[in-house]
């Protein structure tokens, strides 16, 4: 979300990471940063402007997501725990002293032997089950997930809340 009040200096940054791990990507801005948002994001972005007033608002699709031509199986992989990825390791068969691996080590083996499509799947049902975990624990600190989400699309702390 683009608002008036919004620099668009982040944007590219970004672009470049969500790029790498999303299939469709909408971003919803003002009139006054669409001509710059078209500018800055791929064609396969979809682009949506809120009309109406606060209790009646909507969004006006200017242009529908795509899917995105050219994923990064291993920025997709990198977004994993390492309990994760010693999971899904472990039922590929996973290589003697897996535990003791790296992360790097772990995010470079899965990703030589998943394609796109098997890596997606299996990102978004450890998020889903994160979100469940989280739903039990209740509130808490920022974990290193949300670091790692920050510092690959230059999320700050301040827009989380």
């Amino acid at each position: 979300i683009k608002a008036g009040a919004d620099r668009l200096t982040r944007l590219p940054r970004q672009v470049v990471g969500y790029g790498k791990v999303c299939a469709r990507v909408n971003i919803v801005t003002v009139p006054a940063h669409l001509d710059e948002v078209l500018a800055l994001v791929p064609a396969w972005w979809g682009v949506m402007l809120p009309t109406g007033r606060r209790l009646d608002l909507q969004l006006h699709q200017v242009r529908t997501a795509q899917l995105n031509p050219d994923r990064s199986v291993h920025a997709m992989c990198s977004l994993l725990c390492r309990d994760e990825l010693v999971a899904k390791l472990m039922e590929m068969g996973g290589a003697r002293g897996l535990t003791t691996w790296s992360k790097v080590a772990m995010v470079n083996a899965m990703a030589d032997s998943l394609s796109v499509g098997e890596v997606d799947a299996y990102l978004r049902n450890c998020l889903k089950a994160r979100n469940r975990l989280l739903a039990k624990r209740g509130p808490q600190e920022p974990s290193s997930d949300w670091d790692r989400l920050r510092q690959n699309f230059g999320i700050s702390l301040r827009a989380a809340a």
